[in-house]
């Protein structure tokens, strides 16, 4: 932000979103502002700030002057007039704005601007072509920034879901791409030399068994896609105390996800931890004997 306005030669920055329906203002970031003329700003006067009078004018990546402002309006002394420039700029000796809407999402727009003296001069129309071609670049960088912030709120909701479940349990897509994997799932198969995961993807040493776990996991995703919660049960032979059940993914646990995933749970026979009927029933919007029928299929019955 201090780079920003060193280019521009600005003594202050500030970037803001705004509901264009009930005008609630929110400072993301914000450079050489005291507390209290922010809160202000939020509060009140970026309510009335000249720059969102009329929505119909603001377009994501056009950048504004108070030179604009008062060109539209044909009355050079328009934005000395109002409410927002003599009680919130002139009093922090702001004589001069410049910035624009960088992002438009329906729900709330996205601002950036930069606040200079009087001392300073107004803006050029060249710093204002400038601020244009940069404003892309924050507009590129606060949207990787939402990404990077989704991403790691659904990793961290997917890991809270996971660690809820008493049995091993992995997220799969329809690649067996691990996506995520609790600590159970990675004890059992780290000692039942028949399962694996290699290159991030879950297999089995058995080809007949990954033959079958394939046309499973097919079924399940087309089940997903059905809305149709139904666990697929995979038999190991060879292992009598292990036990492997496909089911769709949860709702609340699928949308952390930007593509279709399944659950893989393993369970093993000696395993010491129950599953949770509670969690069960309510994750899965159960009712009580669809709860009990589903953990008697994941506890081996037939």
């Amino acid at each position: 932000m201090q780079g920003v306005c060193d280019y521009f030669q600005s003594e202050r920055a500030g970037l803001f979103s705004q509901n264009p329906y009930t005008k609630q203002v929110k400072s993301i970031a914000f450079l050489g502002l005291k507390e209290g003329y922010l809160k202000s700003y939020g509060d009140y006067y970026g309510h009335i700030n000249p720059t969102f009078t009329d929505h119909s004018e603001l377009i994501a990546g056009v950048m504004f002057t108070e030179q604009i402002f008062n060109a539209r309006r044909q009355d050079e002394n328009f934005y000395c007039r109002t409410t927002f420039n003599n009680e919130w700029m002139k009093p922090q000796n702001f004589s001069h704005a410049a910035g624009g809407m960088l992002i438009a999402d329906g729900h709330n727009t996205l601002h950036f601007t930069l606040l200079r003296s009087a001392q300073q001069g107004l803006y050029t129309l060249q710093e204002l072509q400038a601020l244009g071609a940069f404003s892309k670049h924050i507009n590129k960088a606060v949207q990787l920034s939402n990404v990077f912030e989704r991403t790691n709120y659904r990793m961290q909701n997917a890991e809270h879901l996971l660690s809820n479940m008493g049995h091993g349990i992995l997220i799969l897509d329809s690649d067996k791409n691990v996506l995520e994997i609790n600590q159970s799932a990675s004890n059992s198969i780290e000692k039942n030399p028949f399962l694996s995961i290699q290159q991030g993807k879950f297999t089995a040493k058995n080809s007949s068994f990954r033959k079958k776990f394939n046309a499973e996991l097919k079924q399940t995703m087309i089940n997903a896609v059905l809305n149709k919660e139904i666990p697929l049960r995979l038999n190991l032979p060879e292992y009598e105390n292990l036990l492997l059940i496909l089911m769709p993914a949860m709702p609340r646990l699928q949308l952390q996800f930007d593509l279709p995933v399944v659950l893989l749970i393993i369970r093993e026979s000696a395993a010491e931890n129950p599953i949770n009927m509670q969690y069960l029933q309510q994750s899965y919007n159960l009712s009580l004997c669809e709860t009990r029928l589903t953990k008697y299929l994941v506890d081996g019955s037939s």
